[in-house]
């Protein structure tokens, strides 16, 4: 009978978030440009920060893609 093998080392956390922000990068689209101004009439400049946050992401994943 052989000997049972070792398991395999568990992956991180960032290894297994690391490709879910490139995939979340491929998948924005042109419907920031269509959600985020509705959302400020709606909801007011204070929420534009979050605008601001997903489209600088987005341009750095996809320049790095």
């Amino acid at each position: 009978m052989s000997k049972p093998s070792e398991l395999p080392e568990p992956i991180t956390l960032r290894q297994s978030i690391g490709p879910s922000f490139i995939l979340l990068g491929l998948a924005l689209g042109s419907g920031e440009l269509i959600m985020w101004p509705y959302l400020v009439s709606q909801y007011g400049l204070g929420i534009i920060w979050g605008g601001l946050v997903g489209i600088t992401f987005q341009y750095f994943l996809n320049t790095e893609i």
